[in-house]
C-alpha cells in the first residue's frame, strides 16, 4: 500500500509525467534510430542496387549537363551550373528521345535530391564508376527523416480524431482521463506503432526505397483535409507528386472528400493547388493565393456555399 500511495503521488505531480513522457519519447525515437541502423548493417547483402545505381546516373546525367553548359571549366561545379544542367536535363532528354522513349522518370524534386546526391559523391569520389555508388548513407537519412515527419504526423491525426470523436462519443477506454490527455496518449502509441514498424523500415534501410518520401505528405495532406483547408492539401498533394507521382493515384479522392460534403469551393481549392504537366509527369504548385481567392469567392457567390 505504501509503494502504491508513493507512486500515485509520484505519478500526479505534473513535471514527474512531463519528464517521464519526454524520456519515453527519447527512448522510442533512439531505439528507433537504432533498430535502422542494425537493419541497414544486416541487409547489405540483399540489397536492390537498380534504383541506386538509376538515381545515381540521371544525377551524374545531370551533373554532365551542368559541364557541358558552362562555358569555362572552373565553373562547371559551381551551384549556378548546376542548376542550369538540372533545367536543361528533361529538354536534352524529350529532345533524344526515340518514340517518346524518354527513360527520365524522376519527378523535378526527386532528380533534384539525387542531382544533388551525386554531387556530393563526385566531390569526394571523383573517379567513382556509374555502376557502384558510394554514400548512400546521405539518402537513408532522408528516408529517417521522412519516417519521423510520418510518425509526428500520425499522432497529430490520432490525437485530432480522438479528440474530436470524445464531443459526440463517450469512449470507455482511458474513461478516467480527460479528452486531452486520452488524445495524446493514442496519439503517442499510433506514433510509435508508425516509427517502429517493420515493413516501413527494411523498405526504407533495407532494401532500400524511396517510397517513403510521398508519405509525409499524404498524411498531412489528410489533416489540412480534416481542418477544411484545402488548399494548402492539394499544395502537400502535388509538392508530394514532384517526389514520386504514385502520390497522384489517389489525388482525386480529395476532390470527392469536399464534393460529398457538398462543398464545390472547397473542391475548386484542392483542384487549383495543383496542376499536371502531362509531357513530364511532373507536378508545379499554383501559388497566386489572392487571384485564387477572389476566383474562390466568385464560384462561391454563384453556388451559395461559402463557407
Amino acid at each position: 500500500m505504501a509503494i502504491r500511495a508513493f507512486f500515485r503521488r509520484l505519478f500526479s505531480s505534473e513535471p514527474v509525467r512531463r519528464a517521464l513522457v519526454a524520456s519515453l519519447i527519447v527512448m522510442l525515437f533512439l531505439g528507433g534510430v537504432q533498430l535502422r541502423r542494425w537493419a541497414g548493417e544486416k541487409t547489405r547483402h540483399v540489397r536492390f542496387q537498380h534504383d541506386i545505381v538509376n538515381g545515381f546516373y540521371w544525377g551524374s546525367e545531370t551533373l554532365a549537363e551542368a559541364r557541358e553548359l558552362s562555358p569555362d571549366g572552373s565553373s562547371a561545379d559551381s551551384w549556378p551550373a548546376f542548376f542550369r544542367g538540372y533545367l536543361a536535363l528533361y529538354d536534352r532528354v524529350k529532345d533524344d528521345a526515340y518514340e517518346k522513349d524518354y527513360g527520365l522518370d524522376y519527378p523535378p524534386l526527386r532528380l533534384l535530391v539525387m542531382s544533388v546526391w551525386a554531387k556530393q559523391v563526385r566531390s569526394e569520389f571523383p573517379g567513382v564508376d556509374d555502376g557502384h555508388p558510394k554514400l548512400v548513407n546521405p539518402l537513408l537519412k532522408m528516408n529517417l527523416l521522412c519516417e519521423l515527419i510520418s510518425a509526428v504526423a500520425i499522432f497529430l491525426l490520432v490525437r485530432f480524431w480522438v479528440e474530436r470523436s470524445a464531443r459526440a462519443t463517450r469512449s470507455p477506454f482511458l474513461r478516467g482521463l480527460p479528452p486531452r490527455h486520452r488524445a495524446f496518449i493514442c496519439g503517442l502509441a499510433a506514433a510509435s506503432v508508425a516509427w517502429l514498424e517493420p515493413s516501413m523500415i527494411l523498405d526504407a534501410h533495407g532494401w532500400p526505397q524511396w517510397d517513403v518520401w510521398i508519405v509525409p505528405f499524404y498524411l498531412f495532406a489528410v489533416l489540412a483535409a480534416l481542418k477544411n483547408r484545402w488548399f494548402l492539401c492539394g499544395a502537400l498533394l502535388a509538392a508530394g507528386a514532384m517526389f514520386k507521382g504514385q502520390l497522384l493515384f489517389v489525388a482525386p479522392f480529395f476532390v470527392l472528400w469536399p464534393l460529398w460534403q457538398k462543398s464545390v469551393p472547397s473542391a475548386t481549392r484542392v483542384a487549383l493547388s495543383k496542376r499536371v504537366d502531362r509531357r513530364g509527369d511532373r507536378v508545379r504548385s499554383i501559388c497566386n493565393w489572392r487571384l485564387h481567392r477572389r476566383k474562390l469567392q466568385l464560384a462561391a457567390n454563384r453556388f451559395r456555399l461559402w463557407q
